[in-house]
């Protein structure tokens, strides 16, 4: 009976164990759920306080009465229409264009990004300054025609950057003449000047020193405030040495 009694002591030492083991890995799995779910709080309080610190966004303006609206599909618009809602000439709307493409070039739009790359501070930025150059583009809501404007522009200034450097494109070639008409003037000579330039004199050559220690070279100079007797004691004075 002693063997079976041992037996039965360790079969509940190990069935004790594996109930410790057991309720070790259910705190622990609890530990981790309670610390995801302090994390989760955690970030949730963060985006809360980074949504209350960020100022709201404006309110559009109100849209007047008189406004042209914008349609379902503004790109489908053709120019002559929306120059004819402006109701303006052929030298203000080229003014228009021409301010699109100089506000563009200001605002640092990038080139080698598509349209819809572009970032919307500076695209906004070049279309304010287009308004307030040119008041009767207000008339349309939501500014519809000055980014259909600016879009446009846009579309010329990259497709310009693409082909001025190729030759056998018509961009390309007019470039090439500009640059050969350029070419005479950088290389020409520049025009006289009304005044004759003073012939200028031509310069001595210095005569070659004389051999022998330095000392014995006779040191004549020509002074104005002194007689020849100054000048005969220089010339005395670098014969010391070997008198």
């Amino acid at each position: 009976m002693e063997p079976n009694r041992g037996g039965a002591a360790s079969g509940e030492v190990a069935t004790l164990g594996f109930a410790s083991s057991k309720g070790q890995a259910v705190v622990q799995a609890n530990e981790r759920a309670q610390d995801a779910e302090d994390g989760r709080r955690e970030a949730e309080e963060w985006l809360a306080e980074r949504a209350a610190a960020q100022p709201s966004a404006p309110r559009p303006a109100p849209v007047a009465e008189d406004s042209i609206p914008r349609p379902d599909r503004p790109s489908k618009v053709p120019m002559a229409e929306i120059r004819r809602q402006m109701d303006v000439d052929k030298t203000e709307w080229s003014a228009i264009r021409s301010s699109g493409l100089r506000n563009l070039a200001a605002a640092c739009a990038e080139r080698d990004k598509s349209w819809k790359g572009q970032r919307p501070d500076r695209i906004g930025a070049a279309a304010a300054v287009l308004e307030e150059e040119h008041p009767r583009l207000k008339i349309f809501s939501s500014r519809w025609v000055t980014y259909r404007l600016l879009r446009q522009s846009f579309s010329k200034m990259r497709s310009y950057s693409s082909c001025v450097g190729d030759s056998s494109t018509h961009c390309g070639r007019q470039a090439a003449a500009r640059r050969v008409a350029r070419a005479p003037l950088r290389t020409s000579s520049p025009a006289p000047s009304s005044q004759q330039a003073r012939p200028s004199r031509p310069r001595t050559a210095k005569p070659p020193p004389v051999a022998g220690p330095s000392h014995c070279q006779a040191r004549v100079r020509k002074r104005r405030s002194h007689g020849p007797r100054v000048y005969y004691w220089h010339w005395l004075s670098g014969f010391r040495g070997i008198i």
